[in-house]
């Protein structure tokens, strides 16, 4: 389990992802054994199952990027339309539910480089809301 731990600038504009020595390690042992792109999900998956932040899909926020994504969800409501859009999470007796966006973060610099490669050089990978 890689243990990524995560904070935000005073207002909130960033997201950033830091990775210790012992995270560090583990990274370039997964990048290794799984390749890029699967070593982003799973470097993640302890941070997105013990924290507030979950994997949001670019299509979810209207987005036109292929940008890895993070974002805050709110509770499910039959509401369709959160401030950065809405993640379907099933239906009931009344229709279709949704969980809205509260906040979202995307890592701009992925058409150049994995937020990982950040992690492991530099310790922190920052993602930004500015879209």
């Amino acid at each position: 389990m890689i243990q990524i731990t995560h904070q935000f600038n005073d207002d909130r504009s960033k997201l950033i992802l830091i990775a210790d020595a012992d995270a560090k390690e583990q990274l370039i042992e997964l990048v290794a054994d799984k390749g890029q792109d699967d070593a982003e999900i799973e470097a993640l998956d302890h941070l997105t199952s013990n924290s507030e932040l979950q994997w949001i899909d670019p299509a979810d926020t209207g987005a036109l990027t292929d940008a890895p994504i993070l974002g805050i969800l709110g509770d499910e409501s039959h509401r369709e339309h959160g401030p950065f859009g809405n993640v379907p999470c099933g239906k009931d007796a009344d229709g279709a539910l949704y969980q809205p966006i509260l906040e979202r973060w995307g890592f701009e610099p992925y058409q150049v480089r994995s937020f990982i490669t950040d992690l492991i050089v530099d310790g922190k990978a920052v993602f930004i809301n500015s879209w």
